[in-house]
């Protein structure tokens, strides 16, 4: 019968050890996080005359296109799927602009950024003195 009790004991101590870990919402000393952080988000200005199409550069050289700003309006564009997967993997995001209806094309310089990172673009009139920022 003594027997029986311990290993209710030990169930039971067991139990609600896992039960007073499960319910921390964030765990330190290097031990994954119960809270996923916030999605990765792109903030656009287009200060262009042209409706901008926004493309995300992978490191292999594909596009993925990532939206569509009208012009001269501001825009955020949670990015989601493959697009996100390749900034978990790569660490860092390169964008290519194409204005609606012209042959311009820019590419921005490299941003490193991290899962819940709010990446800030801004279309220039000009591309070439559009900026990509962290915020």
């Amino acid at each position: 019968m003594k027997t029986m009790r311990q290993l209710l004991a030990s169930v039971l101590t067991i139990g609600v050890m896992m039960g007073a870990n499960g319910c921390a919402g964030t765990r330190t000393n290097g031990m994954r996080s119960l809270v996923s952080p916030a999605p990765t988000s792109l903030y656009v200005r287009n200060q262009n005359w042209h409706d901008m199409n926004i493309y995300f550069a992978s490191e292999s050289g594909s596009l993925v296109r990532v939206g569509r700003v009208v012009s001269l309006t501001n825009a955020v564009i949670k990015l989601r799927g493959r697009v996100k997967a390749e900034i978990s993997l790569a660490a860092n995001a390169r964008f290519v602009l194409r204005p609606f209806g012209s042959r311009d094309t820019y590419v921005t310089h490299y941003v490193n950024v991290g899962p819940g990172d709010q990446i800030q673009l801004t279309v220039a009139n000009q591309l070439t003195l559009s900026t990509v920022v962290l915020r």
